[in-house]
C-alpha cells in the first residue's frame, strides 16, 4: 500500500461509511476529459453558478483567467461547490494570463473550444468528443471571449437559439453546454473517467475537507 493509500485509510476510518461511499460515488463520475476555462468573469453570481454546474456535471478542473477582472464567488449560489473542484488561476502572477492559460491547456492535451454565438459556430451537441479532450472557453458577460482567446480556439460551438435573443446568460449557457456534453460523453466509448492515481489524490483531498482536524490526525500517524 502506497503512502497515499495509507493516508486515505487513516482518514476514511475517521469518517462515516456513508460519507466515504458518497465521495467514492462522486469520484466515479468525475472527469478531466472535459474542462472549463472562464475568462474575466466579473459577476460573482455567474462565477458561482458555473462552478456549481461543473460540480453537478462531474467536471473536476476549472481554469480561471483574471486579466482584467477578479474572480469572486457568491457563496449562497456556489453552495460550497468550489471545495470539491480543482481551480487553476491565471492572474497577476502571469505576464499574459490569457496566453498562460492557453499554453497550459494545450500542454495538457486539450482542444480549445470557444462558446460563442458568432458565425462559424456549430451546435454544441455536434461537437466530436472522440477527437480528444476538450477545454470549453467562456468569456466575460456582455463582451464574450477576448480576441486572443478566439484566435486560439480550435473550434467554435454555440447553443442554437429559437427565439429573438441571440444568446443565453453566461451561467445558463455553461449549464446547458455541460449538461449536453456530459450526457454525450457517457454514451460514447471514451476513456473519460479519472485514473486510479487521480482518484486517490482527490479522495485524500476530499477526506481532509470532510474530517475534522485531518492534518493533526495524519501528523499523529507519521504523515
Amino acid at each position: 500500500m502506497s503512502n497515499l493509500q495509507q493516508a486515505i485509510a487513516i482518514l476514511a476510518a475517521c469518517a462515516t461509511e456513508a460519507r466515504v461511499e458518497q465521495l467514492q460515488r462522486v469520484l466515479a463520475e468525475r472527469t478531466r476529459y472535459v474542462t472549463v476555462c472562464l475568462e474575466d468573469i466579473f459577476q460573482p453570481q455567474n462565477a458561482s453558478a458555473v462552478l456549481r454546474s461543473c460540480d453537478a456535471f462531474g467536471v473536476q478542473d476549472v481554469h480561471v483567467v483574471e486579466q482584467r477582472n477578479r474572480f469572486a464567488l457568491y457563496h449562497d449560489v456556489a453552495l460550497g461547490s468550489e471545495k470539491w473542484l480543482t481551480l487553476h488561476r491565471y492572474g497577476k502572477q502571469h505576464k499574459e494570463p490569457v496566453s498562460a492559460a492557453i499554453a497550459n491547456l494545450r500542454k495538457s492535451g486539450y482542444r480549445l473550444v470557444a462558446t460563442t454565438p458568432h458565425e462559424g459556430s456549430i451546435p454544441v451537441d455536434e461537437l466530436d468528443l472522440k477527437k480528444g479532450k476538450v477545454a470549453l472557453m467562456f468569456g466575460a458577460e456582455y463582451t464574450g471571449l477576448s480576441s486572443a482567446a478566439m484566435s486560439a480556439a480550435d473550434e467554435l460551438v454555440t447553443v442554437p437559439m429559437r427565439g429573438f435573443v441571440e444568446s443565453l446568460n453566461l451561467s445558463v449557457c455553461a449549464a446547458v453546454v455541460l449538461h449536453l456534453l456530459s450526457q454525450k460523453l457517457r454514451l460514447q466509448n471514451i476513456a473519460w473517467q479519472l485514473n486510479s492515481q487521480e482518484k486517490d489524490e482527490l479522495l485524500l483531498a476530499w477526506l481532509k475537507k470532510s474530517v475534522r482536524s485531518s492534518e493533526k490526525i495524519l501528523q499523529r500517524n507519521g504523515f
